[in-house]
């Protein structure tokens, strides 16, 4: 093998499956590489990153994108927004969710997205196999949309739009 594609990732989970998926798996990939001779590693990390982040997933992702920065490998970070396509479980979640229910309460509403399609984040790692990148590689869409925006799309594109009841983020 050439180089190693690691887009091993959760979205939920306690502390400890945090630790163990975004820190201490890249933590046995970069070992797994160095192992096989095996100097070239893609992983895929997620836009926002930093140690200090809001949530546990950034902050876990930002302590794994720290492992792999001291392994020594040649490395490229790829920093997807929400990634969506013609399976995922952002957009179709919320269309399921509005063939279920009259109204759809939603938290966050205001929160704002910037949703990279699916085959771009693809093209990006075809990219960054095939020749020299930059060590951080940030994508996103071309526009910014708000929860509710989106949560609206998908309404609409699945036939079922809902009205919506924005919630506080307390809730």
């Amino acid at each position: 093998a050439d180089a190693v594609v690691n887009l091993v990732a959760i979205l939920h989970g306690s502390a400890a499956e945090f630790e163990r998926t975004h820190v201490a798996l890249p933590r046995t990939v970069a070992a797994a590489c160095r192992a096989a001779g095996v100097q070239r590693l893609l992983h895929v990390s997620a836009l926002g990153v930093a140690v200090d982040a809001p949530s546990l997933y950034l902050r876990s992702k930002a302590a794994g994108e720290r492992v792999l920065q001291d392994s020594g490998l040649a490395l490229t970070l790829l920093r997807p927004s929400v990634i969506f396509g013609a399976e995922d479980r952002f957009l179709n979640l919320f269309a399921d969710l509005q063939r279920l229910a009259p109204v759809l309460p939603l938290a966050g509403a205001s929160a704002r997205f910037q949703p990279v399609w699916v085959e771009d984040v693809a093209e990006a790692l075809v990219r960054g196999l095939a020749g020299p990148v930059p060590p951080i590689v940030e994508c996103a869409g071309p526009q910014v949309f708000t929860l509710s925006d989106l949560v609206r799309l998908a309404g609409r594109w699945s036939g079922h739009e809902r009205p919506q009841v924005a919630l506080p983020l307390s809730v």
